[in-house]
């Protein structure tokens, strides 16, 4: 079951970026490979701020008309109620990962690397 927080929108603790170890910090390699990645940050965000209003919406919906479960085992109820919730958030979910794959798909292109790379004299 995949958990999916309430309030995305708000805040996040943060959003950690990996760089090989083979560029140094500060280094034109580096900051090219930083700066690449900050523009798959702005699109996860950018993405995630205009999906939040859908998927809350349809979660309050979706769990205003959920019918009772009734059973003697707490866990099996909880996992009933999740897996109807999964159901009806799936099909947003898949969408929003499409729609990040096509933005990020965008600059991740042999020339946008290319011209990357050309910002430093030596790669």
């Amino acid at each position: 079951m995949h958990h999916i927080p309430w309030h995305w929108h708000t805040s996040y603790d943060s959003i950690d970026v990996y760089i090989d170890k083979k560029y140094r910090p500060g280094s034109c390699q580096y900051n090219s490979v930083l700066d690449h990645e900050r523009q798959h940050v702005v699109v996860f965000l950018d993405t995630l701020d205009q999906a939040v209003p859908g998927i809350e919406s349809r979660l309050r919906n979706t769990v205003k008309a959920q019918d009772s479960v009734i059973t003697d085992d707490q866990k099996l109820g909880i996992k009933i109620l999740q897996a109807r919730i999964e159901k009806v958030l799936k099909p947003l979910m898949r969408k929003i990962n499409k729609r990040l794959d096509v933005q990020n798909g965008a600059f991740d292109t042999v020339k946008n690397y290319k011209r990357e790379q050309k910002n430093c004299l030596t790669w």
